[in-house]
């Protein structure tokens, strides 16, 4: 079974969730199984290596998606990646852990339900 951003996402929400007894908001969820897809399109595009998603629980509730390729070349002004950037709350790049990789990093608002 292939590994997708949104089972890795998955597990860090569905495990934040029970840690703070916390609710999963499943319009949320749904918009964010959509940029997960677009993440995936961008892994099989330039060779992606791993992922890592990182829920923020303390400060904004959001999530980081962290997608490790070994080059990014975008071409097309239509790529995905572009709705990506649309979506996201933001997007950063950073030298990655092999020689010649890159880390893309996605902040993403959170699924859970907020008290107000």
């Amino acid at each position: 079974m292939k590994v997708t951003c949104f089972s890795v996402l998955e597990v860090v929400v569905e495990s934040e969730a029970s840690r703070y007894g916390l609710e999963i908001d499943s319009d949320k969820m749904e918009e964010t199984k959509k940029l997960c897809e677009i993440v995936d399109w961008m892994s099989d595009q330039f060779d992606g290596i791993s992922y890592n998603v990182m829920a923020n629980l303390r400060n904004d509730d959001g999530i980081v998606i962290e997608l490790e390729c070994d080059e990014v070349i975008l071409e097309d002004k239509e790529s995905r990646f572009y709705d990506l950037l649309k979506k996201s709350k933001g997007v950063t790049f950073k030298h990655g852990n092999e020689e010649e990789s890159l880390i893309i990093s996605v902040a993403i608002p959170g699924v859970w339900v907020k008290d107000e």
